[in-house]
């Protein structure tokens, strides 16, 4: 994950956010989704990566599995 994957995802939603008329606009949305997705999934398989490498236990899952969502929805766009 590269800084400026991170600023420019930062500054894509900052600027959505301005011009959406609620948080909850589809292009606002969208554009969240868009961009923290392959994030969160470079973010998820590094801290899979650190967990095996330093034989920390896996993470619990619960009810809710942001993973999987993250996996879903990047699914979702290639399609």
């Amino acid at each position: 994950m590269l800084p400026n994957e991170v600023a420019a995802a930062a500054n894509a939603t900052i600027f959505i956010a301005e011009v959406a008329s609620t948080e909850h606009d589809p292009q606002h949305l969208n554009t969240v989704t868009k961009h923290y997705t392959p994030l969160g999934i470079e973010a998820a398989d590094l801290a899979r990566t650190v967990r095996r490498k330093y034989k920390l236990p896996e993470k619990t899952k619960g009810d809710w599995d942001p993973e999987q969502i993250l996996r879903v929805n990047d699914k979702q766009m290639l399609s």
